[in-house]
């Protein structure tokens, strides 16, 4: 039982780290596109 738990946590846990990474990439493709909507404008 408690193998069960810790492999549910760290399945848990990888989806909170991709997640993570996801959003990390959407804010700097926001940024980035903020950035030459600037250099354009």
């Amino acid at each position: 039982m408690l193998k069960n738990n810790f492999n549910n946590y760290r399945r848990s846990d990888r989806c909170v780290v991709h997640i993570i990474i996801m959003s990390n990439m959407i804010v700097k493709s926001c940024l980035l596109s903020s950035y030459y909507l600037i250099i354009i404008a």
